[in-house]
């Protein structure tokens, strides 16, 4: 996915979270490269309290958000408490999350 469209999915996405009353988690796009080296992108899913460290982190510590997210989805929480539950327990067991996310 192209930048543009990686960005347009995140403002869609982030809309329906917050027109379903959701004002605790959000999306945010994130670069990864193909097995080319093509430079593309894709959204994450992650609490909102944890945005302006994963905007300000380097791309290491942005993947390191994106697998806790990654993580998380997969057990498939019911609810947004227990997607930031599961996400913060699982940010608990990945160094670079938790150095990132909680100091």
């Amino acid at each position: 996915m192209t930048l543009e469209q990686a960005t347009q999915l995140k403002d869609d996405l982030n809309e329906q979270l917050i027109t379903a009353g959701n004002t605790n988690l959000t999306y945010s796009v994130y670069t990864f490269w193909s097995n080319a080296a093509e430079k593309l992108y894709n959204v994450i899913l992650y609490p909102l309290v944890y945005k302006t460290k994963y905007e300000a982190a380097n791309t290491s510590g942005q993947f390191s958000v994106v697998r806790v997210s990654i993580k998380t989805q997969s057990a498939g929480a019911q609810t947004d408490e227990a997607f930031i539950n599961n996400f913060n327990a699982n940010v608990a067991n990945d160094p670079e999350a938790n150095d990132l996310l909680n100091k």
